[in-house]
């Protein structure tokens, strides 16, 4: 796997040249770690003296399998290339990414041990929610429809983005 592994935090090159970067990644991949990316991410961002988010994002998809699948709003490939386009043509960095799932059956089936079933059996079907760059994560306002993005809010963890314990949490 050394061959897949992003193991340098130095992207500065990269961001000298004007790049700018989305990763999107599952949380529950059975392949690649959600909690290695996020990790790989916070390094980055000390690596980069905290101004990471100047030019690289990671969107994390929660519940999402392997390149999509499982319970989770996993399409949002043109989101999120429209998001990279508008950030490098027009200079505005994404906040969200609004992701669907087209399933329009609940609750979802069980698709294994990596899938919590208590929320595939509450995940809305057939709606959007936001991707949130990281650390922050989606919170429902509290009216309208859960299965809308525009009744969620991207919320950043009080201290969280310059935490690392070293152990390979998503917190």
């Amino acid at each position: 796997m050394d061959y897949m592994a992003a193991v340098s935090t130095d992207l500065r090159p990269f961001k000298s040249h004007g790049g700018k970067l989305i990763v999107s990644s599952s949380v529950n991949d059975g392949i690649f770690s959600g909690a290695s990316i996020a990790r790989w991410y916070r390094d980055t961002n000390r690596h980069m003296d905290g101004k990471a988010s100047d030019f690289a994002r990671l969107f994390m998809v929660p519940n999402m399998a392997h390149c999509g699948g499982g319970p989770a709003t996993n399409d949002f490939a043109v989101n999120e290339l429209n998001a990279v386009t508008a950030w490098v043509e027009n200079g505005v960095a994404p906040d969200r990414i609004v992701a669907a799932n087209h399933n329009t059956s609940s609750p979802f089936p069980s698709t294994g041990g990596l899938f919590d079933p208590q929320i595939a059996a509450h995940f809305p079907a057939g709606g959007t929610r936001p991707l949130c760059p990281y650390p922050k994560f989606a919170k429902y306002k509290g009216a309208g429809m859960t299965n809308d993005a525009a009744n969620f809010l991207c919320i950043d963890p009080q201290g969280h983005d310059s935490d690392d314990d070293g152990d390979d949490t998503l917190d």
